[in-house]
C-alpha cells in the first residue's frame, strides 16, 4: 500500500485537486492503469498477487480520500505519476518460469512474482490514459499550425510579388516580328490577352485570371434573338505591316490553344487566316472538349502588297447560340511555300 500511496499522495500535492469529483477521476484513472497492467502481463500475473495489487490500490485510495476529503485546498491533479509508477512492473525482472520474486521493489506482504509486461512506456506521457496522449497531440499541434500559417503567409506574399513582377503581358509586335524572322516561330499572347484581340459587335473578348497562373482569354458570342441562327462573328487579331512584310511566298500557320469553356461550353469552334479580300484560308471547324487542345489553320501567302493586312479569327460559336471558348494562347509558324 506504501508504494500506492506515496504515489498517489505526492501526485495530488504537487499536481492539485479542486474537487472531490477530480480526486474520482484520479482514483479511476489509477484502477485503469493497474487493470490494463494486469490484462497484458506476460506471463500472466497470477490470481493472489492481482488481488494483492488491488487491495492496496484501495486501501491507499481510501488512506488519500480520509486526508483529503475536508480539504479545501485541493487541487486538479494528472495521474501521469500513478502511470508512471504501475510501468516499473514492466522493468521487474522475473525467473525462468515467470513466478521468481522480483529484487528490491516488490511492495511487501505481495506473494508473488511481478511478472513483465509488453505495454511500451514512453517518458512522460502517459501511455494507457487517451485524453494524455491528445492533450500531449495539441501541445505538439499548436506550434506546428501556427508555424503552418506564418509560412503561408509568407509564401502567399511571395507569390503576389512575384506575379506583380512577372505579370503575363502582350510583347509588341515588332518583337514577335523579329522572333518570326530569326526563328520562323513566336507567341502572340499566352494567358490573358484580350487586349490582343478586337471583337465583333455580336462577341464579347475578356480577360480570365486565375490566382495561379497566366490566365487565358474568354471569347463569347452574343445573341440578341434567341432564335436567330448564324455565325456570330469572330474576334479578330490583325498582325501588323512588319509581320505582314515577313508572309509573301510563305505559308502561315496560326496555332490556337483553346477549350470550351465549362461553364457556357460550345460544342466546336472555328479559325481562318484572311489576307484581304475574299483571299481566305476559309472557316476551319473543330469539336472542343473542357481539355485545352492545340489547333491550327494555314494560309499560303503569295506576293501580294504588303498593305493587304494579314488577319486571324476565332469563331467562338459557329452555329451563334451564345456559347463560349476560352483561348490559352496564339503562336505563329512561318514556313516557306
Amino acid at each position: 500500500m506504501d508504494r500506492f500511496y506515496s504515489i498517489l499522495a505526492q501526485s495530488v500535492e504537487t499536481q492539485g485537486s479542486h474537487s472531490a469529483a477530480a480526486r474520482v477521476d484520479i482514483y479511476d484513472h489509477a484502477r485503469t492503469q493497474l487493470e490494463r497492467l494486469i490484462s497484458h502481463s506476460n506471463p500472466p500475473m497470477p490470481a493472489d498477487t492481482q488481488r494483492v495489487y488491488r487491495e492496496e490500490l484501495e486501501q491507499a485510495i481510501a488512506r488519500i480520500e480520509g486526508e483529503y476529503s475536508g480539504n479545501a485546498t485541493a487541487h486538479d491533479l494528472t495521474a501521469d505519476a500513478v502511470a508512471d509508477a504501475l510501468a516499473e512492473h514492466d522493468r521487474q525482472p522475473s525467473d525462468a518460469t515467470g513466478s521468481g520474486t522480483a529484487t528490491g521493489a516488490e511492495p511487501e506482504g505481495l506473494p508473488g512474482a511481478a511478472p513483465t509486461t509488453d505495454i511500451p512506456t514512453h517518458a512522460g506521457v502517459d501511455w494507457g490514459n487517451d485524453r494524455s496522449r491528445a492533450r500531449h497531440l495539441l501541445r505538439i499541434g499548436g506550434p506546428v499550425v501556427f508555424l503552418a500559417a506564418i509560412l503561408g503567409a509568407f509564401l502567399f506574399g511571395v507569390w503576389l510579388l512575384l506575379s506583380s513582377i512577372f505579370a503575363p503581358s502582350l510583347p509588341a509586335m515588332d518583337a514577335v516580328a523579329r522572333r518570326l524572322e530569326r526563328t520562323g516561330t513566336a507567341v502572340l499572347f499566352a494567358g490573358t490577352g484580350a487586349g490582343r484581340l478586337t471583337p465583333p459587335d455580336k462577341a464579347s473578348v475578356t480577360n480570365m485570371p486565375e490566382l495561379f497562373g497566366p490566365g487565358w482569354v474568354r471569347i463569347e458570342s452574343r445573341v440578341e434573338n434567341p432564335k436567330a441562327k448564324g455565325r456570330t462573328g469572330g474576334a479578330r487579331l490583325q498582325l501588323d505591316r512588319t509581320i505582314r512584310s515577313l508572309l509573301e511566298n510563305t505559308t502561315l500557320r496560326a496555332v490556337v490553344v483553346a477549350r470550351a469553356a465549362p461553364d457556357n461550353p460550345s460544342p466546336e469552334f472555328a479559325l481562318a487566316i484572311s489576307a484581304g479580300g475574299k483571299r481566305t484560308s476559309g472557316w476551319q471547324r473543330f469539336e472542343l472538349d473542357d481539355t485545352y487542345r492545340t489547333y491550327a489553320v494555314e494560309y499560303a501567302f503569295g506576293l501580294d502588297a504588303i498593305d493587304n493586312p494579314a488577319i486571324i479569327s476565332v469563331l467562338a460559336d459557329p452555329d451563334g447560340e451564345g456559347r463560349a471558348v476560352d483561348v490559352s494562347e496564339i503562336s505563329l509558324r512561318i514556313v516557306p511555300n
